[in-house]
């Protein structure tokens, strides 16, 4: 059996040669002579008529092929002379022999076969083995046998290098029926042509993508040409980079993406080389130390404090001074540490301040303590204030506002309360229709109450929330009858504050913004001292949850202002609680009577030293038809109350689904048009009178100039994908891009491996659901791992340590100026992809949200300055019922624009298989190049938002940023096998290939729903338009759906992409990382019928 093998160093092989008819061959000139100085090439004409291909070497005249006689299996064979740019090319017998490379490089290669055999029979013959092998010399010094070279017309130049004097160009036919040779080469000069690369020792350059530069010393040429090469010796880019020479010299730049990189520098004729030794890549565990840690007490402020900062295996650092929120204005100080060391004399300006020292890539950092002056006590926070002057700012910036009753109050949208802010109103009044008589709601229920609260917040409105409707007798009391000293809190109900303080407590409203009472009213006119004891026991209740919140007490006889004045009603124990009133009076459009109850309570409150609001005001009692009396003259009862009792933060009754006291239509929940005008009317009033201060001076934020914020925040999270990208350096990237699109601050939160119980990056993980195979840890866990405990409402859920980590991560490290935009960037939860049941797969929206929610509630920001980014990195899973689950509910998040979220960029399937662990290629995680040229894209998309919404300063212009790159707008049929797609394009005006090609099978269709049919080729056909050709005939039913990248598949550099990348103004030349920023093909992420 004949058999053969192959091998090449760098090059590959040439094509089988044609038999042509034979003829002689010539060589003009077909002396060299003598080239001065070794290595030198050398050009001839080659004349072979009647020839399509001629066959050559250089050596010495007369050498022959090699071969080599083995008579066992097993055996090695080193082949002498055998170097970088040579083909080698075995041939013989034996049946189930190979031969292969001992190492991935070198020239010892082994023959195996059956071990012990000595001889190998074929059919009936038995023959000892031979070796035959040819190396055709195209990178060596002394060259072997036969290159192939094609001749037109039976003739072709060809260039030959010659190494050493004597060796002749062989040139034969390939049945060896005719020949030709030069005279054999002379060199009467010394060599001198060389390179030398200084240094030559890249090291370990810690965290991949990182440049290194060297500087090529260039004997006897003008040029140079370089590359990157693999551990294999194999080219990383398609082409050398050729550079001039200046005195001698050129300093190169290679960016190595992996650990065993090489830069090889040769002569353009490929005679001379240099080539550096591997890269290598955290091979230093990588740590900083500060000595001294503490700053300890330093006196009087401001003070300078000097530390010593050890720095292993890290070249340079970066410094900067933290708040005890960890704000910072400054700029990142970098500091070279060319010994391992290097001092840094920090400022501090004030209390609990202290440095932060990180690596540049921000994977490695050291915190110091916090400084003190003149005492060891740490500021509180900016909200922390004693509670008359917490009270005091809460109610400062107050106007008018509207209730909004029962079911109304539920699910209201940030649009909705957007309406309501520019109609005049600075605060809404919610309560929940909810006590013991009716059933206790559920979390889920209450929910939508929390959803209109944090919306009504990121519309601008403060917020009174009423947490049961009326209570009765039966509702606070398990004995309602008993003697006053005898009564008893009703368990149920103490136990349904709890529950819904602590809901509250999750949601992490701003406290500056909430005020909570336990009830809408208690009913009945029952006395104070009746309500007494369930009164305290429902606000002891709701402060075990709700710390630092303001609470709210009322009296009773449904809150009247009568029965709050009379001397009967008993002040709270607790200091951080304030008093509300309702009052219904048939004189209420009136001035006289909104005056007189008005400044009844103000003398009450100012005798007490106690804050009172109107929680409900209305012409009453209520009768009459729908749109009566008391609704035709809420215009006038709004100007009453706002000019007699202003000062109470009146809230008007009522928005409402039914029909009394109503302020909105009778199909609607919008405001009438005269009740709007009436609320504009009493806001402006209000704003002119002595009792009402400006948000301005009430608050200690400073309010930023309109648009343009003062930084911008990315928090990168997720599971094991999230964790190779930061691991090769691709958040950094991301908010290099940034930063320098933006010209904002940029800081990026992206933790992993931390001791400090702050990671945002947990490998291993699901988002809530429980493989029964192994107990992986999870971000929130409900209560049970099966279809009940899935189907339960996901606010009960309990939070799990990867998320309690990334809340910590938060509140460490995120603002909590709620102007600083934050974008929540995620890359794709692979360990959801195995949800096996349709439970676990229905309530992956609903936890999904919750994480999200729990995360931004964590630092609140104000409306539309959280950005939910979702990042589909690829993953070849079969569980393709998980994946739809996942793409279904971030698609339903990304077309809710309430929810402010948005893809992270338009493809992210050019990743490639991580190789770290297995040579083939991991399925499920991508590699070092993946991340470092994807995320620079996903800076792109991310900036060209913060310019769109005004958010980056007025000198900044990224009118002509690209963000999601083209996208297929429509396709239609061309023939019975084809479509032609159409593309829009972004800010590129033609499509190219892929690096690589292109991966025809990355477009699907289905029809009816079904399957998904991958294309077999196809061609790009114009500027915006794409042929994708099927094998069979496509259907046609009607509901054909073409996807591109569709399916979460490890496409690498074969994606169709726009020419931004070659067209691109120059202005974007100095962006960070922009040799890798290129535009993909838009996933589709619906299907585009056809």
């Amino acid at each position: 059996m004949l058999f053969s093998a192959t091998f090449r160093n760098v090059l590959g092989n040439l094509p089988p040669p044609a038999v042509v008819a034979p003829g002689t061959i010539s060589l003009n000139p077909s002396a060299p002579g003598d080239l001065g100085a070794p290595p030198q090439s050398w050009t001839t004409k080659i004349s072979a008529p009647g020839r399509n291909q001629v066959k050559w070497y250089v050596g010495l005249a007369g050498q022959k092929i090699i071969n080599v006689a083995y008579n066992s299996a097993n055996i090695n064979i080193t082949v002498p002379n055998y170097n970088r740019g040579d083909t080698i090319n075995f041939t013989g017998y034996g049946a189930g022999f190979s031969i292969v490379r001992v190492g991935t490089t070198g020239s010892v290669f082994k023959v195996q076969g059956a071990s012990g055999y000595n001889n190998v029979t074929v059919g009936n013959e038995t023959r000892a083995e031979n070796i035959s092998y040819q190396i055709d010399g195209s990178g060596g010094t002394n060259t072997f046998s036969y290159s192939l070279l094609d001749l037109t017309n039976g003739e072709a130049n060809l260039t030959v290098p010659f190494w050493r004097g004597g060796d002749s160009l062989i040139i034969r036919s390939l049945d060896e029926a005719a020949s030709a040779a030069s005279s054999p080469v002379v060199f009467s000069g010394a060599a001198v042509r060389s390179i030398v690369l200084t240094p030559r020792e890249p090291g370990d350059l810690l965290t991949p993508p990182k440049d290194f530069t060297t500087t090529a010393t260039a004997v006897g040429m003008s040029q140079v040409k370089w590359a990157i090469l693999d551990s294999d010796n194999n080219l990383v880019s398609v082409n050398y980079t050729i550079v001039d020479l200046v005195g001698g010299t050129a300093s190169i730049t290679a960016n190595f993406t992996a650990a065993g990189q090489k830069l090889t520098v040769r002569s353009i004729d490929d005679i001379v080389s240099d080539t550096t030794g591997p890269v290598a890549f955290n091979t230093v565990a990588k740590s900083i130390t500060l000595n001294p840690q503490n700053p300890g007490d330093l006196g009087t402020a401001p003070k300078t404090w000097q530390t010593a900062v050890t720095a292993v295996g890290l070249p340079q650092i970066k410094w900067a001074v933290f708040d005890a929120n960890f704000n910072s204005s400054m700029t990142w100080q970098v500091v070279n540490t060319p010994n391992g060391t290097a001092t840094i004399n920090p400022v501090f300006n004030k209390a609990g301040d202290r440095v932060v020292v990180k690596s540049i890539d921000d994977l490695t950092e050291k915190v110091s303590g916090q400084v003190s002056f003149g005492t060891v006590v740490v500021p509180p926070p900016p909200d922390a204030t004693d509670d008359y002057t917490f009270i005091k700012n809460f109610f400062a910036d107050l106007t008018i506002g509207p209730n909004i009753e029962r079911e109304a109050g539920a699910g209201r949208s940030v649009a909705y309360f957007t309406k309501l802010k520019e109609a005049g109103c600075s605060h809404v009044r919610i309560f929940v229709p909810t006590k013991n008589g009716w059933g206790f709601m559920s979390n889920t229920a209450l929910g939508g109450y929390c959803d209109s609260i944090a919306n009504a917040i990121a519309a601008g409105l403060k917020v009174i929330l009423g947490c049961q409707d009326v209570v009765l007798p039966e509702d606070a009391y398990s004995d309602p009858s008993a003697s006053t000293g005898g009564k008893t809190p009703l368990p149920a109900t103490i136990t349904f504050l709890e529950r819904f303080g602590q809901l509250i407590a999750d949601k992490n409203f701003d406290k500056r913004k909430l005020a909570i009472n336990a009830v809408n009213e208690w009913g009945y006119d029952r006395t104070n001292e009746f309500y007494r004891i369930a009164k305290n026991a429902s606000t002891k209740a709701l402060r075990s949850k709700l710390p630092g919140f303001l609470l709210i007490e009322s009296s009773s006889n449904w809150n009247h202002p009568d029965k709050l004045t009379d001397g009967t009603f008993s002040l709270s124990a607790d200091p951080l609680v304030c008093y509300e009133w309702h009052s219904y009076d048939m004189n209420a459009e009136k001035l006289s009577a909104a005056t007189a109850v008005g400044n009844k309570v103000k003398t009450w409150a100012d005798s007490k030293k106690v804050f009172t609001f109107c929680g409900e005001w209305g012409k009453g009692p209520a009768n009459g038809p729908a749109d009566g009396i008391q609704t035709t003259l809420i215009p006038e009862v709004i100007d009453a109350i706002a000019r007699g009792a202003g000062h109470q933060r009146p809230l008007i009754w009522t928005i409402t689904n039914g029909s009394w006291w109503r302020m909105n239509g009778a199909n609607t929940l919008d405001l009438k048009a005269t009740n709007v005008t009436a609320l504009k009317a009493a806001d402006t009033y209000i704003k002119t009178q002595p009792y009402y201060v400006s948000p301005d001076t009430s608050t200690p934020d400073p309010t930023p100039t309109p648009g343009v914020v003062s930084k911008l925040e990315v928090l990168h999270r997720g599971q094991s994908n999230a964790y190779y990208a930061d691991q090769y350096g691709g958040p950094g990237r991301l908010r290099d891009v940034m930063a320098s699109l933006t010209g904002l601050p940029v800081t990026m939160v992206s933790r992993k491996e931390q001791t400090t119980g702050d990671n945002t990056l947990h490998s291993g993980t699901y988002t809530f659901w429980r493989s029964p195979y192994n107990s992986d840890p999870r971000w929130i866990v409900p209560p049970s791992n099966d279809a009940a405990g899935y189907g339960s409402d996901p606010a009960t859920w309990t939070n799990a340590g990867p998320l309690n980590q990334t809340l910590q991560a938060m509140t460490n490290f995120i603002s909590s100026d709620e102007e600083v935009p934050l974008f929540d960037f995620s890359v794709h939860w692979e360990y959801d992809l195995g949800m096996e049941d349709s439970a676990s797969r229905t309530a992956y929206l609903g936890g999904e949200r919750q994480v999200t929610a729990r995360i931004r509630n964590r630092r609140p920001k104000k409306a539309g300055k959280v950005i939910r980014a979702y990042g589909y990195c690829p993953y070849e899973s079969s569980n393709y019922l998980a994946f739809n689950a996942i793409n279904n509910a971030w698609a339903a998040n990304v077309a809710d624009t309430t929810r402010n979220a948005i893809y992270a960029c338009g493809n992210m399937m050019d990743g490639q298989k991580n190789t770290q662990y297995d040579a083939n290629g991991d399925n499920a995680h991508w590699g070092d190049q993946s991340g470092p040229r994807i995320y620079p894209r996903v800076g792109f998309v991310f900036s060209r938002l913060a310019y769109d919404r005004g958010w980056c300063p007025t000198t900044v212009n990224l009118s002509d940023c690209p963000s999601y790159g083209p996208r297929i707008s429509s396709v239609a049929r061309s023939g019975s096998t084809s479509v032609i797609a159409t593309v829009v394009h972004d800010k590129g005006t033609s499509l190219v290939e892929g690096i690589d090609g292109i991966d025809w099978a990355a477009f699907t269709y289905n029809s009816n729903g079904g399957s998904f049919v991958g294309a077999t080729g196809g061609a790009i056909t114009g500027a915006n338009t794409i042929r994708i050709d099927f094998a069979a005939a496509l259907p046609s039913t009607g509901t054909e759906k073409l996807y591109y990248c569709f399916r979460p598949t490890f496409r690498n550099k074969k994606v169709i992409r726009d020419n931004w990348h070659s067209i691109r103004p120059t202005k974007y030349d100095n962006v960070p990382h922009i040799a890798v920023v290129e535009f993909p093909l838009q996933r589709t992420m619906s299907g585009v019928s056809f």
